[in-house]
């Protein structure tokens, strides 16, 4: 707030003199004494010089102060002084300044880049890792629907018998595995880079049905594709009869009455993890024993 120019009466003694500020609406008083005795102001009381919001450069002097305290009196000089008034903005400077701005998008930027990079160096670390877990648990998967499949194992729509050919990488079959009340022909085998693992599916067709008549239809999934029993020379198939002998003669198809299955997947042999091996089994329910 602007104050008008206040005059200010002083008075100057020679020795050391304290100093008396009075301010009023009208006028403000300075009196110099030898009385080391003060009388200042309540505005004043903590720091006289901020709480004057004005700056002396001309005096007017008075022989008598009314504010100096009763008593001997020494001869005095006087000036006259004039106060400027000055404004001070007491508002509070909100908001950023560029350079902070400036700082503050510096950070954040570089905090993110830590962020990311931490997250490209843990894929890349851990690549391998996802790639095998996800490897295993699509044979996981392949390999319990082979079971079930051979589970299922009937007569074909042919009248043939529900085992069709075996071997240790390989097992034909029948079995309606749709459920459609039509058997289709099943086929696991090794593909020609005996790394994949394949599943075969044939409809038969035609009249008379026929398996591979040109009205039949076939499609092939893929059960594993990091397959490493061949490398290892593992038998994906293992035949028992029904007594729980093993069989060695794959021509014995009459007597398979159960079947153990072993996956051996690894994406990279070169690295770790190791070989991971999956196992199941599963007991023909449409097995007839034999006749001698």
């Amino acid at each position: 707030t602007q104050h008008p120019p206040q005059k200010l009466w002083q008075m100057v003694n020679t020795k050391p003199m304290e100093i008396a500020m009075i301010p009023t609406t009208t006028q403000m008083i300075l009196s110099f004494t030898t009385n080391p005795t003060r009388v200042v102001h309540p505005l004043l009381a903590h720091n006289p010089l901020s709480a004057f919001p004005f700056h002396l450069n001309h005096f007017e002097l008075s022989k008598d102060s009314p504010w100096t305290r009763p008593g001997k009196k020494k001869k005095v000089k006087m000036k006259k002084i004039t106060l400027k008034p000055t404004t001070y903005n007491l508002q509070p400077n909100n908001g950023f300044t560029l350079v902070e701005t400036l700082v503050v998008i510096a950070v954040f930027g570089v905090v993110i880049g830590m962020v990311t990079s931490g997250i490209v160096f843990f894929y890349k670390t851990n690549s391998y890792v996802l790639e095998q877990a996800t490897a295993i648990n699509d044979a996981q998967a392949g390999i319990e629907h082979t079971a079930q499949d051979i589970r299922e194992a009937t007569y074909s729509d042919q009248g043939t018998y529900p085992i069709n050919q075996i071997s240790g990488t390989s097992l034909y079959f029948y079995s309606d595995i749709d459920k459609d009340n039509s058997v289709e022909r099943v086929k696991f085998y090794l593909d020609t880079d005996n790394t994949t693992f394949l599943k075969e599916i044939t409809k038969s067709g035609g009249n008379p049905l026929s398996y591979d008549g040109p009205f039949s239809t076939t499609t092939v999934k893929i059960i594993s594709k990091h397959t490493r029993n061949d490398a290892l020379s593992e038998n994906i198939f293992t035949y028992y009869n029904n007594s729980g002998a093993k069989i060695t003669d794959y021509n014995k198809i009459l007597d398979v009455a159960f079947v153990m299955i072993k996956l051996i997947v690894n994406v990279n042999p070169n690295r770790a993890p190791s070989d991971f091996e999956l196992r199941t089994s599963a007991s023909l329910r449409n097995y007839v024993t034999p006749i001698d």
